[in-house]
């Protein structure tokens, strides 16, 4: 016979971390739905880089 395996924990998880500078706390959403766990953080706007072209000398 082969052996019981569960993939179900039981109790309270907490996982944590750091969210980058810039990130707007207010916009993050999460959802539960069928034991999967979504969180949605925006990542901020990027600001513009214009291309610039440099000259390599000789």
């Amino acid at each position: 016979k082969e052996p019981h395996r569960s993939e179900f924990t039981y109790g309270s998880f907490t996982r944590s971390f750091t969210l980058p500078t810039g990130i707007e706390t207010d916009d993050i959403k999460a959802s539960y739905d069928q034991g999967i766990l979504t969180v949605r953080v925006p990542t901020p706007k990027a600001a513009k880089t214009e291309a610039k072209r440099i000259t390599i000398a000789k």
